[in-house]
């Protein structure tokens, strides 16, 4: 991976364009174990050294793995018979947002246009201490 580990700003800048690329929650980057940053799904993962971004998938059969590699159309750079990593040097399209979102089981943020937000803020709540509903 990456020679200099002492910073991790990059890693966080290329995972936070990462969620907007996806359109996933913010709530799926977290940090492993190291302390590195990853966009964790309930079949994958997504790390970065800083430059590029490395898909992690493990697929049930190798068959799914082949399909996988030949939906997203990105090198392998670790490829094992139902597992392996992708390296994703440029950020996705609409359509391999699509494709990683499913394989890497990842949920679709929807977020509010503007009007819904306008709307919504007309409503808003204020946080009442008096302890009744």
């Amino acid at each position: 991976m990456r020679s200099d580990r002492t910073s991790h700003k990059a890693d966080r800048e290329l995972l936070l364009g990462l969620v907007d690329a996806l359109n996933v929650s913010k709530n799926r980057l977290g940090r492993d174990p190291c302390g590195d940053s990853n966009i964790v799904g309930r079949r994958g993962h997504v790390s970065t050294d800083g430059v590029a971004a490395y898909v992690y998938l493990a697929c049930k059969t190798k068959r799914r793995w082949e399909t996988a590699k030949s939906a997203l159309g990105v090198p392998a750079t670790q490829d094992g018979d139902t597992e392996g990593v992708l390296r994703m040097d440029n950020p996705p399209s609409e359509s391999q947002a699509e494709i990683l979102r499913r394989l890497l089981g990842l949920r679709k943020s929807i977020r509010p246009s503007d009007k819904q937000r306008a709307t919504l803020a007309r409503f808003s709540f204020r946080r009442d201490n008096s302890g009744g509903f």
